[in-house]
Order: structure tokens, then sequence, then C-alpha cells
């Protein structure tokens, strides 16, 4: 891991002289990163759902605990 300074952790992404039009830029990239996050998050949580139930309750699961009861 690349080691990070203290005062980088510790700063506003949005500089405090920063003006309005600035200001609402940053929002909406921000924002904008938020939303990918949570779509990305969204289909990683549906995916793993499917896994799941693909391994746990499934039509599939069926046979592979019937071949190995045999």
């Amino acid at each position: 891991m690349v080691p990070v300074s203290r005062s980088i952790i510790s700063s506003s992404p949005i500089p405090e002289t920063a003006d309005e039009a600035t200001i609402n830029k940053e929002r909406a990239e921000i924002y904008s990163f938020q939303r990918s996050l949570d779509n990305k998050f969204d289909h990683l949580s549906g995916s793993i759902e499917r896994f799941i139930s693909s391994i746990s309750g499934g039509p599939s699961s069926d046979l592979v605990n019937k071949t190995s009861s045999d």
C-alpha cells in the first residue's frame, strides 16, 4: 500500500475558497459516483443472491443432493 499523509485524508475534497459553481460541480460528481457505486452494489447483491439460491434451493441442488446420497 502507498502511505497517505494525514493532511490529505482530513482535507475536504472541495476547497474552502471554491465558488458556488465549483461546489455544485463537485457535488454533482460526488452524487454521480455514489449512484454508480449504488448500482454496482445492487448488481453484486443480486448476483450473490442468485448464486446462493442456486446452491441452496434451486433445482440443480436437488440433483446434487440426490447424487451424493446414492
